[in-house]
Parts: C-alpha cells; sequence; structure tokens
C-alpha cells in the first residue's frame, strides 16, 4: 500500500502541474487589445468569458483593438447570450479597459484559481474569491472588486431563513441553492461597483466608502411603450426567474395565489418546486407553469402584454435583472427591497417580518392592482416602463461604467 501511495503522490507532482497549466490555457484568453497604440498597462479580468470567448472565436482576436467593436458586441449578444444581460456587460468591461490603453487577460472566476502569477498585471478585477491571494502577490496593482450580488453575508443568512421557513410551515427540508463562498476581496479592493438599492449597500458595512454604483442593464427592451387591454391583464401576474426558486420566493408566491382566484404564470427553468407544491397545483386553473422564456420571444412578448405585474419577493439580489427585465415591457413591480430596485417613492415594496405577514402582503397587493381602474393601471405601467428605460440600458451601464473608470484610473 505504501509503494501505491508514493507512485501516486511522485505521479501526482509530476503531472498536476501539466494538467493545471493545460486548464489555464484552455480557459485564459490572453492580449485581448494588444495590437492598439497608448498602452497603458496589462489587465487581468476574473469575471463571464463566455461570451467574450465567443466574440474571439467569431470575429476573431484581432477586433478586440478596432474602433467598431461597441457595434460588433451589439450585433453578437443575440441568441444563446440573450438570455442575461451580465454577458454584454462583461464584454463592455473589457471593451472600456481596452479603450483606455490596457491589454486585457480574461478568466471566469471560477476558474481564476488557476491564475498563480499575477505579477506583470497593473489592474486586478475580479468577481469571485480570488482578490485576496492576488493582491498579496502584487500588491502594487490597483484591485478591483466587482460585485454582482448583495453582500455575501446577508445573502447566505437570508437564504437559510427562507428555507426554514419553508420547513416551518410545510415540513420540507431543502438544501440551499444559492450560498455564496466567502467573497473576502472587498477587503483587498481599491473600489468595489456594486448593482442595488440603498438597502442594498447598507449590507455592506464598513466597506461602503468603497462602494460605487453601476446601473445594470437588461438583455432585451421596448423602445416604445405599448398600451395594454387591462381586462384581462389585471387579473393576471407573472413570476419570472431562473434559478433558486425558494431564495427568489415563488413558495411565498404559490401560498399566496393558492388563496385566490387570480392567475399566476410561472416562467422558470427550475422545477423542484413541483415536487413540494404539485399535488396542491393539481386541478388549479389560475396558476400555470410555462417553463423559462426567453426576454426576446415572441412568447414573452404574448406573456407581458396579458399579464399586468411582476411578483417577485427575493430574498436577496444585486439588482433584479428578471424585475428589470418585466418592467422594460410595462409590468408593475410588486417585489421585495431586498430585490434591489431603487424603485418609486410612491410604490412601496413588499412587507413582512415573518412568512406568513410576506404572503398576505403579496395578495393583497396582487388584489388591489386587480381592483386598480384602467386609468391608474396604465400610469404605473408607464411610469415603471420609463424608469426602466431611463435607468437599466445598455447606454446607463455603459455611461456608470465610464463614471466609474475616470475615478478609479483618474
Amino acid at each position: 500500500m505504501d509503494l501505491y501511495q508514493t507512485l501516486y503522490r511522485s505521479l501526482y507532482r509530476t503531472f498536476h502541474p501539466i494538467h493545471r497549466e493545460h486548464q489555464l490555457n484552455s480557459n485564459l484568453i490572453r492580449n485581448l487589445g494588444k495590437g492598439r497604440p497608448n498602452r497603458t498597462g496589462r489587465a487581468l479580468v476574473s469575471y463571464l468569458s463566455h461570451f467574450i470567448g465567443y466574440v474571439t472565436d467569431q470575429a476573431s482576436r484581432e477586433i478586440w483593438s478596432r474602433e467598431e467593436l461597441a457595434s460588433v458586441l451589439e450585433a453578437l449578444c443575440q441568441g444563446k447570450f440573450a438570455s442575461h444581460s451580465n454577458h454584454w456587460e462583461s464584454a463592455e468591461l473589457v471593451r472600456q479597459l481596452i479603450e483606455r490603453g490596457f491589454v486585457v487577460d480574461c478568466i471566469w472566476g471560477r476558474d481564476g484559481s488557476l491564475v498563480e502569477d499575477v505579477s506583470g498585471y497593473d489592474l486586478i478585477l475580479d468577481e469571485w474569491s480570488n482578490l485576496p491571494r492576488w493582491a498579496a502577490k502584487n500588491p502594487q496593482a490597483r484591485r478591483w472588486f466587482y460585485g454582482t450580488t448583495s453582500f455575501w453575508l446577508f445573502c447566505n443568512a437570508a437564504e437559510l431563513q427562507r428555507l426554514n421557513w419553508l420547513f416551518e410551515r410545510r415540513g420540507v427540508v431543502l438544501p440551499p441553492q444559492w450560498q455564496l463562498p466567502p467573497l473576502l476581496g472587498l477587503h483587498d479592493a481599491d473600489v468595489v461597483t456594486y448593482f442595488g438599492n440603498d438597502f442594498s449597500a447598507k449590507h455592506f458595512g464598513l466597506y461602503q466608502p468603497k462602494l460605487r454604483k453601476l446601473w445594470v442593464s437588461t438583455s432585451a427592451s421596448s423602445p416604445h411603450f405599448k398600451p395594454k387591454d387591462w381586462t384581462q391583464a389585471r387579473k393576471r401576474f407573472l413570476f419570472y426567474g431562473s434559478s433558486g426558486w425558494v431564495h427568489r420566493g415563488l413558495d411565498l408566491v404559490l401560498e399566496a395565489f393558492l388563496k385566490t382566484d387570480l392567475e399566476l404564470l410561472i416562467c422558470m427553468a427550475d422545477q423542484k418546486f413541483l415536487e413540494v407544491y404539485g399535488e396542491d397545483l393539481q386541478g388549479r386553473k389560475n396558476i400555470q407553469y410555462l417553463g423559462f422564456v426567453p426576454p426576446d420571444s415572441a412568447a414573452f412578448q404574448q406573456i407581458v402584454q396579458t399579464t399586468s405585474a411582476i411578483v417577485y419577493p427575493s430574498a436577496a439580489e444585486g439588482c433584479s435583472t428578471s424585475v428589470l427585465q418585466c418592467m422594460q415591457f410595462g409590468l408593475i413591480p410588486i417585489v421585495t427591497e431586498s430585490t434591489g430596485l431603487s424603485i418609486h417613492p410612491d410604490w412601496p415594496p413588499l412587507k413582512g417580518e415573518t412568512d406568513q405577514h410576506l404572503i398576505e402582503n403579496i395578495l393583497q397587493r396582487c388584489i388591489e392592482i386587480s381592483e386598480n381602474s384602467d386609468s391608474q393601471l396604465e400610469e404605473l405601467s408607464h411610469g415603471f416602463w420609463e424608469y426602466a428605460n431611463r435607468n437599466h440600458t445598455r447606454l446607463a451601464y455603459r455611461e456608470s461604467l465610464r463614471t466609474v473608470l475616470d475615478e478609479f484610473l483618474g
């Protein structure tokens, strides 16, 4: 047995570094923007690299050095990359760094653990848990924590609270789906960008002076407000999300709609809620599960034209793009403050210190919507469409990012 262990350790020492180097070469996109003049330095971006790699493959590496890059990114970010705005945002981030003279290496945040040598970088950006290690190895580099979620301690505690509520209410024990690792890079960062509202910001505690707000964008929008037939729409509501159904509050929404005849459409990729609520939903014609519907599809257009509001009592978000995506098409947000939206002061967020209070508040707010006049609903719908189209567009993200870079890079 000792001989086998010795042989295994010898082989591990020999081949593990080779395997890691192969992984690094496969996942690190190097030297973006190298062909441009007036170089400022080198930057390592540890965020999303899916779309950046796709652009590099489709348009060639040299495209990152060209002036027309912004329009190329707009054209390529369609189809499979239209499901979330963060694909385009990650590429716009790299584009603006290149525009300022940086040569950029880009790796997906979860693969950042493969990067050992950071001595050659003048700027290091991290969205995950790599920054403390890199800061220790290169303390001279400018360090940027790119926050996309709520503060990790608050986020983890909020999800566990929701799971405990479900256990106490239904006797169901589920594993968490949305727990974040310790994101300790905020301590080492020179600047921390975040998506969210004042409620989100306050949970960053002593790191608040480092915070700079970015205005998150959406992947689909409507440049013109479309009035709708409120006769049907006032009684129909939408839950629109991706994964983490308890964290996002679908269980609370279901509990509310099981007490009413108002209609609920559920557009979500995660079907696990049916394991808990499947029997309750049998024979309930007012609750329909449609699966995930892409925001750039005709089916999504049909849904938003025949519904009044998105109901989304999430436990914790950076800033919910699901809600903003629906607001882009005039849906009224019935959301918790922890969704991260800076919504209208005259339209309060959902409240509730317990799950029962929150369920009752959801039901109450939906009934209020269903009883409002056409003119009231049209005014609310137009107001939220206008807000989303003013503050949560690609232009808004681009300008807020430029402002942060102006300050950070001087």
